[in-house]
C-alpha cells in the first residue's frame, strides 16, 4: 500500500487539475478581473457592482426583499431581543450577587409600589433562565402588573412559551431567508461574470470554487475577489507567471504539448508539432503575438541577472560583438552601456524590438534579420549564443555552431551562455526543452565535445547565476 504521506505527495505531484485550473484562470483573466484595485468590480455582485465584504454592495440604500427582510428582523429585535442575548443576560444574572439582581429587576420592573423584592427576583431568575428571558420579552409590550406577575413566576407560562417559540421561529426564518438571498446574489454574480467572459456559468462556479480552495480568490458578501496570493497571477505582477501560464502566450501554449510527453519519450522528438502541426519556431514566425510574448518571457528570465553576465566577461577585448539569436537585445545593450568603445550587432528572425532597444547607442549598434542556420555577419571579435543551443538536438545545434565558426576570424571568441547539467540545471527544464523543441540541457563535457567537432576549443567556464555558466571558446589553431 505504501506510506500514506508518500502516496498523498505523489497524488498531488501527478494531478493535472490544479495546474490546469490555474492556467485557465489566468487565460480567462480572473485574477485581474476580480482584483479590488482594478477599477472594475472587485467582487461581482448583482448589476456588476463592486462589493466591499465589510460594507456590502456600494449601491446606496438597500431596497427590495433584502431590505424588507432586514427591516422585519430589526422590528422583531425591538420587540424581543434575540434568544442568545437574553440567555446571556439571564446567565449573568444567575451568577451575580443579590444586589446586582435587584438592580436588574428595578431597571425592568414596574414602579416602586408594585416592585418585586430583590430576593424574589433573584429566586425567579435562578430557578429558570427562561423566566428571565420571558421577563425581558414581556417588558416591551406588556403592562407593568403583567410584567411583575411573570417575573415572580417560578416557571414559564403558556404565554412565555409561545413568545419563545415565536421568537425562535422568526429567527430561523430570517436566517433561512438571508441564506437564500446570499445564494441568489452569488449566483447572479457568477452569471454576470460568465456573461462577460462568454463561458458557462455553472462551470465557472466550479472553477471559482476550486480557486477559492487554493486561496487564489475568496468569497465576499456578493461575489468573489482576488486574494493577495492570487494577485501574483495578475498581468502586472512583474514575476513572469502570467506570461508563463496564459494559453495564448508562447510558453503557456507550448506547455499544453506536455499531454504528449509520451510521444517525445518514445521518439526523442518534440511534442509541439504533434499538437500544433508545425514546430515552435514556425509558429512564432507566423504569430507575432506569440513572438512578443516569447521575447517578454526571455527578458523577464534574464533581466535581473544581466549585470552578472556583463561582469563575467571582459567584453572590452572585442571591437564588435555579434549576438546571434539575441532577441530584443537586452544583453547586448547592457554590454554596450558598460563598454563605450565596443560595437554591437544583433541577428535574429525578428529584430523590431532590438532596433528600438539599441537606438540609443547611435552608430554603435545595429540589428539584422537573419537565421543562425544561414550565413552570419563576418568579422566579429566575439559571437554570443545565449540560451540557444539547448533549444536544439545535437544535429541542429551542430549546424548553428558551424555557421558561427564559418563567420569567426581566427582570433575571435565564441561566448556560450547555458544552463549546465550537473551544475544545478533543472531536470524539469530538460523535459521542457524536449517537449517544446526537441532539445535538452547539456553538461560542460557534452558542450565541449559538440564544439570540438566544429573546430572549437574550450578556454574557460565561469559560473554566473541560476545554474547558468559562461563558456568561452576559441578556434582551434590550424
Amino acid at each position: 500500500m505504501g506510506n500514506d504521506t508518500d502516496v498523498q505527495a505523489l497524488r498531488q505531484m501527478s494531478g493535472l487539475v490544479t495546474p490546469m485550473a490555474l492556467r485557465v484562470a489566468v487565460t480567462l483573466g480572473l485574477p485581474d478581473r476580480l482584483r479590488a484595485d482594478c477599477g472594475q468590480a472587485a467582487a461581482f455582485g448583482p448589476g456588476g457592482a463592486a462589493t466591499d465584504p465589510a460594507t456590502g454592495p456600494a449601491t446606496g440604500p438597500a431596497t427590495g426583499p433584502a431590505a424588507d427582510s432586514a427591516g422585519a428582523d430589526s422590528a422583531a429585535q425591538a420587540a424581543a431581543p434575540p434568544a442568545s442575548a437574553v440567555a446571556s443576560a439571564a446567565a449573568t444574572q444567575a451568577a451575580a450577587p443579590a444586589a446586582t439582581a435587584d438592580s436588574v429587576s428595578q431597571a425592568v420592573a414596574p414602579p416602586a409600589a408594585t416592585a418585586v423584592p430583590a430576593a424574589v427576583a433573584q429566586t425567579a431568575v435562578t430557578a429558570d433562565a427562561t423566566a428571565a428571558a420571558s421577563d425581558s420579552v414581556a417588558q416591551a409590550a406588556a403592562p407593568a402588573a403583567t410584567a411583575a406577575t411573570i417575573t415572580t413566576a417560578a416557571g414559564p407560562t403558556a404565554t412565555q412559551a409561545a413568545a419563545t417559540i415565536t421568537t425562535a421561529a422568526g429567527a430561523t426564518a430570517t436566517q433561512g431567508a438571508a441564506t437564500d438571498l446570499a445564494a441568489a446574489e452569488l449566483s447572479a454574480a457568477v452569471d454576470l461574470l460568465a456573461a462577460e467572459l462568454g463561458v458557462d456559468p455553472t462551470a465557472l462556479e466550479l472553477l471559482l470554487g476550486h480557486l477559492t480552495t487554493l486561496g487564489v480568490v475568496e468569497r465576499t458578501a456578493a461575489g468573489y475577489r482576488t486574494t493577495e496570493f492570487g494577485a501574483l497571477l495578475c498581468e502586472d505582477a512583474g514575476n513572469g507567471l502570467h506570461n508563463l501560464l496564459h494559453h495564448d502566450t508562447a510558453a503557456g501554449r507550448a506547455d499544453l504539448a506536455f499531454v504528449d510527453l509520451a510521444h517525445s519519450v518514445r521518439t526523442g522528438e518534440p511534442a509541439y508539432p504533434l499538437r500544433y502541426g508545425q514546430d515552435f519556431w514556425a509558429d512564432l514566425s507566423e504569430r507575432p503575438r506569440l513572438r512578443d510574448a516569447f521575447d517578454r518571457q526571455m527578458t523577464w528570465r534574464i533581466q535581473e541577472r544581466i549585470p552578472r553576465f556583463v561582469a563575467a566577461v571582459d567584453w572590452s577585448r572585442f571591437g564588435t560583438i555579434v549576438d546571434v539569436g539575441g532577441g530584443p537585445g537586452d544583453l547586448l545593450a547592457a554590454v554596450l552601456a558598460a563598454n563605450p568603445e565596443v560595437r554591437g550587432h544583433v541577428v535574429d528572425l525578428e529584430v523590431g524590438p532590438a532596433r528600438q532597444n539599441l537606438a540609443r547607442f547611435e552608430g554603435r549598434a545595429k540589428a539584422t534579420e537573419g537565421s543562425f542556420f544561414e550565413p552570419l555577419p563576418t568579422g566579429g571579435g566575439a559571437y554570443v549564443l545565449f540560451d540557444v543551443l539547448h533549444d536544439w538536438d545535437d544535429e541542429q545545434a551542430g549546424r548553428v555552431l558551424a555557421r558561427v565558426v564559418e563567420a569567426m576570424p581566427a582570433d575571435s571568441r565564441l561566448i556560450v551562455v547555458e544552463s549546465i547539467r550537473g551544475m544545478g540545471a533543472s531536470t524539469e527544464m530538460d523535459l521542457v526543452m524536449l517537449v517544446h523543441f526537441g532539445g535538452r540541457e547539456r553538461s560542460v563535457e557534452e558542450l565541449e565535445r559538440l564544439a570540438e567537432s566544429h573546430g572549437l576549443v574550450l578556454d574557460s567556464v565561469t559560473e554566473v547565476a541560476d545554474a547558468r555558466c559562461v563558456l568561452e571558446f576559441r578556434k582551434h589553431p590550424i
